[in-house]
């Protein structure tokens, strides 16, 4: 059995004539953290999206949980996304819904699982993250810290193989940071495999198993998370780090 949960070969992906994606050879370690890295524009979000379907690719492969998918096939995505949990930027919660019906949707509709073993995960998950008192409460009435708590743990009741999170702090005022970064920290040191995408420097060399540093649709550099954040092998990465002013 293999050990990365991910497996990327000869990836490519376009939007019209720009190539925004170029011949992406990655893998991603199981029970462990990959962070990926770059500038803005560099391809690091389209590159995590197209991890759970989100984000059709024009040829290359990916093999996920040993199964290998081709370019935009939508059946096979359908039955891997039920394994992968993912966290945006934007919260997208449901403003007609309270914390608690965003949170049990998918598992009740989706995976058929039990209404009490659910609220009972539900409850204990908005416990782990603070808001064990917002359960009746609509995103209306939540900061934006607290929106993005219900989007992580919408996606972890949902039992996740993998979670992707997507500059999951990059709308949230400095001080509400801090406390999503913690719980990622925490998953972190459950073993659950991760890919994240962050410009948090200081959070990612705390967590970082792995790094995949990219620029213009191309990995510059990849390799282990001490070694790029300590000692980068390339003059680009060495840059990007320094303007970081990490």
């Amino acid at each position: 059995m293999s050990e990365h949960l991910i497996e990327v070969r000869n990836l490519n992906k376009f939007y019209g004539k720009k190539k925004v994606l170029d011949e992406i050879n990655v893998t991603i370690p199981k029970n462990k953290v990959t962070v990926l890295l770059g500038p803005s524009g560099s391809g690091k979000s389209t590159m995590i999206r197209t991890f759970n379907g989100l984000e059709p690719f024009n040829s290359g492969t990916i093999t996920l949980f040993g199964e290998t998918i081709a370019a935009n096939n939508k059946k096979q995505w359908a039955i891997i996304q039920t394994r992968i949990g993912m966290v945006f930027q934007s919260y997208d919660l449901f403003p007609n819904m309270t914390v608690i019906k965003n949170i049990l949707l998918g598992p009740l509709k989706v995976q058929k699982r039990s209404r009490e073993e659910v609220i009972k995960k539900a409850r204990d998950l908005l416990k782990e993250v603070g808001l064990e008192d917002y359960e009746n409460a609509y995103p209306r009435e939540l900061s934006g810290g607290q929106k993005q708590r219900v989007a992580i743990v919408r996606a972890l009741i949902l039992n996740p193989e993998l979670m992707l999170f997507d500059e999951v702090t990059a709308s949230l005022d400095p001080e509400m940071v801090r406390g999503i970064l913690d719980i990622l920290k925490n998953l972190a040191n459950q073993n659950l495999t991760m890919v994240i995408v962050t410009h948090e420097m200081n959070f990612a060399r705390q967590v970082a198993d792995k790094v995949i540093f990219l620029e213009n649709g191309k990995i510059i550099e990849q390799g282990d998370g001490q070694s790029f954040f300590e000692n980068p092998t390339t003059k680009r990465a060495e840059a990007f780090l320094e303007s970081m002013s990490f």
